[in-house]
């Protein structure tokens, strides 16, 4: 299984609405909830039951397929809509309940990619919009390390 890990905050969760796009449905997309995997529905992520909606990680699947069609992908929903980067750094909470998922499910496949989509938070202070990228690089960095994926 090409395993990829989904972490940021809203645009990542999804808020679109469920009835705008056809549903994705494939038997080989499967996500990881409740320590298991299962076959991979919309919302994928559970942050806000209220406002959970379309995002951008069924679509990634389907595109990955059209390349691989006999590969499996696992997709792990982490995102946690209006949270700032410091919250995904290394040592905080959402950084640890990430890396602690992920490696439940890396028993089953391989980490092939992380998808991140995150940044209006950090763009209300102006000591956090110029510090984003040092801070984002070093989660990057640790995450990496955490998962043993060379930068490549």
């Amino acid at each position: 299984m090409h395993i990829f890990l989904l972490i940021g905050q809203s645009n990542m969760a999804g808020r679109g609405n469920l009835d705008d796009v056809a549903s994705i449905q494939h038997p080989h997309i499967l996500m990881f909830r409740d320590e298991q995997w299962r076959q991979a529905e919309e919302p994928l992520h559970n942050d806000k039951p209220e406002i959970a909606g379309i995002g951008l990680g069924m679509s990634f699947a389907e595109e990955l397929l059209t390349h691989d069609p006999e590969t499996t992908i696992g997709l792990i929903p982490c995102a946690v809509g209006g949270t700032p980067l410091y919250r995904w750094m290394p040592g905080a909470d959402l950084y640890q309940q990430a890396v602690n998922i992920t490696q439940q499910a890396l028993q089953e496949g391989d980490l092939k990619g992380m998808l991140w989509h995150q940044g209006e938070s950090d763009a209300n202070r102006p000591d956090d919009a110029f510090s984003y990228g040092e801070r984002f690089r070093k989660m990057i960095v640790t995450l990496r390390q955490e998962f043993q994926v060379p930068d490549s």
